[in-house]
């Protein structure tokens, strides 16, 4: 029975297996057979939205045709990135990605303000910057610490959860600021009124909703 021990299989990624098990082999291609028989739900959901007249046919398969777009433009740009795998390459594609999470989160929220996006940029930019370093030089440790296939995809689950939680609680916040009249929220313009700061007006509206 091989025991298990410590084995670089590239330059970037080490892993904990055995030494039996050094045949490895990478992912192989998607065939085109292989997207058919991925687009069969889809497919199978628009035929029933379709019978049922639920009105969003068009909808959904517009969406799953923008999907496919998508990801084929991704993985274009992808796999330069990957090459190249040069700290001046990675950066910079990580702060796009971050300006797109930001433009994303913003357009959720159904009221703004000025100054909304950048705000929500800066939060963005910090959070994950932090939360990034904490993984890569103290979890994953990969070498180089850049490394693009480590680093882009953690960083996409980041953001992913950063649009939702933005979004979601950016409209709950300014929601609950302009109040269910429209006209302001009624503590909160009395909060004001009494020559409370901002930030006591946001700290006091916070703790009567929860």
């Amino acid at each position: 029975q091989p025991h298990p021990v410590f084995t670089m299989i590239n330059s970037n990624t080490r892993l904990l297996i055995s030494e039996g098990d050094l045949d490895l082999s990478p992912a192989t291609d998607i065939p085109a057979s292989g997207m058919v028989v991925a687009a069969i739900p889809i497919l199978t959901v628009a035929v029933v939205s379709l019978f049922l007249k639920l009105g969003n046919v068009q909808t959904l398969l517009i969406s799953a045709s923008r999907c496919v777009v998508q990801l084929l433009i991704l993985g274009l740009i992808l796999v330069p990135v990957f090459r190249s795998n040069q700290v001046y390459v990675v950066f910079p594609y990580l702060l796009a990605m971050m300006l797109f999470a930001t433009r994303e989160a913003s357009l959720k929220p159904k009221l703004r303000y000025v100054g909304m996006r950048f705000n929500m940029f800066a939060s963005i930019l910090t959070s994950t910057s932090i939360w990034l370093t904490v993984i890569m030089f103290g979890v994953l440790k990969p070498s180089p610490w850049w490394d693009a296939q480590v680093v882009i995809p953690v960083a996409g689950m980041m953001l992913g959860s950063c649009v939702n939680a933005q979004s979601l609680g950016m409209d709950r916040f300014l929601s609950s600021i302009r109040g269910e009249s429209g006209n302001g929220s009624a503590l909160l313009q009395t909060y004001m009124n009494s020559g409370a700061t901002k930030w006591y007006d946001v700290v006091c509206l916070r703790d009567n909703q929860s």
